[in-house]
């Protein structure tokens, strides 16, 4: 099984976290995110993490079982 390190995603795709407002209805949730840019194609983890760190360990996962841009 292939995993993706966070070092190899950032070789060949726009990996960033941004601390950002996700709405929720009518509830604003502020906190960190991330995503992974690949070109046509974007993913992101949908999740308002309380901090970078966190947030970090979200996109790592996220990574373990990523295979690359689908289109």
């Amino acid at each position: 099984i292939l995993i993706m390190t966070l070092e190899e995603a950032a070789k060949q795709y726009d990996i960033s976290m941004s601390y950002a407002v996700q709405l929720q209805g009518s509830t604003c949730l502020w906190g960190w995110t991330w995503s992974v840019e690949c070109g046509y194609q974007a993913f992101d983890g949908r999740i308002v993490y309380p901090t970078a760190g966190e947030c970090e360990k979200g996109l790592i996962e996220f990574l373990k079982t990523f295979t690359g841009p689908t289109k």
